[in-house]
């Protein structure tokens, strides 16, 4: 999800491939996940999900600009967010 900057937005997709693990970072310590993309869009070069579709319907629900990162979907949006997803990546 981008969220710091124009255009805000869904621009990759992909599974966890990881189990939970412990990073240090300036610091502190974090729990990651590992994750393999099957989409990563350029969002500087390519239309991305943005957040006007991402605010209609069910998905409205869901907090698509959070102030700290590691937020999950909510259970009940994951299928119509997925949908949603293909539909924007084949239209027809």
């Amino acid at each position: 999800m981008r969220v710091g900057q124009e255009p805000k937005g869904i621009f990759a997709s992909g599974i966890i491939s990881s189990e939970p693990f412990l990073a240090l970072r300036k610091g502190r310590t974090y729990h990651r996940v590992a994750i393999t993309l099957d989409v990563l869009l350029n969002p500087d070069k390519q239309p991305i999900l943005t957040l006007d579709i991402l605010k209609t319907g069910n998905l409205a629900a869901q907090t698509w600009t959070p102030q700290a990162s590691g937020i999950s979907i909510r259970p009940e949006l994951v299928d119509e967010l997925e949908g949603v997803w293909q539909d924007f990546l084949n239209p027809e």
